[in-house]
């Protein structure tokens, strides 16, 4: 939680030591490793959590998020056909997390982010749904799926996203992206002035992007 993961992972280790058929231990640990960006040993540890048979929604879940951010890896080096592997063994895991709890919310909206990933924007949209209908007061969930009715052109949609997730909003390093989204569908849109509003708002924020916006839409006003 204090995000010292090399000291977390160094007493995890010390765990599997003394019980190495703990499979909690091997849970916690991969936790440690994804936040580290390490997915391929939190994948190892999460598949010798199932090897000693936790059937756990949260576990899938996970392992589904390390496949995810490794596909976005192989993605951001080009190898699209490892990338497209990845999430759809990411899809897998979080199909068998819901079947094992249909009310896993978090499930649903990591799901939608890999469709996201794929470009099926639609079929994340129902995801994002059942996510807002089973939490409907989180403000990342309203964004996530802003940007894919941004994705398909629609706007207005998604601009009436940008307004819920700002409304709930509490972090400030997120609320600024919401901000600066809305700025951009309004530019789609060719409403500039209240793009330039946007932008200056998550400007304020420290958001740079819209801060270089701000600048190029002030002085080409």
């Amino acid at each position: 939680k204090k995000r010292q993961y090399d000291r977390a992972i160094e007493d995890y280790n010390m765990v599997i030591a003394l019980n190495p058929d703990l499979a909690q231990a091997y849970t916690s640990r991969g936790i440690a490793y994804f936040e580290k960006g390490q997915y391929e040993r939190a994948i190892e540890d999460y598949n010798k959590a199932f090897a000693l048979n936790l059937n756990d929604a949260y576990t899938y879940t996970n392992r589904g998020n390390a496949h995810a951010e490794r596909g976005n890896v192989y993605f951001g080096k080009g190898q699209y056909e490892r990338a497209v592997e990845d999430y759809n063994k990411a899809i897998e895991d979080y199909n068998r997390a819901i079947a094992l709890d249909p009310n896993l919310a978090k499930a649903y909206y990591n799901r939608g982010l890999t469709y996201d990933y794929k470009g099926q924007y639609d079929r994340a949209i129902e995801d994002y749904n059942r996510a807002i209908a089973l939490d409907p007061n989180d403000a990342s969930a309203y964004n996530v799926r802003g940007l894919a009715y941004a994705e398909k052109r629609q706007y207005d949609r998604a601009i009436e996203d940008y307004n819920k997730a700002i409304a709930l909003g509490l972090n400030q390093n997120f609320v600024k992206a919401y901000y600066y989204n809305r700025g951009s569908a309004y530019v789609s849109k060719g409403q500039h002035d209240r793009a330039i509003e946007d932008f200056q708002r998550a400007c304020d924020m420290g958001h740079d992007i819209g801060c270089a916006l701000l600048n190029y839409f002030l002085k080409n006003r």
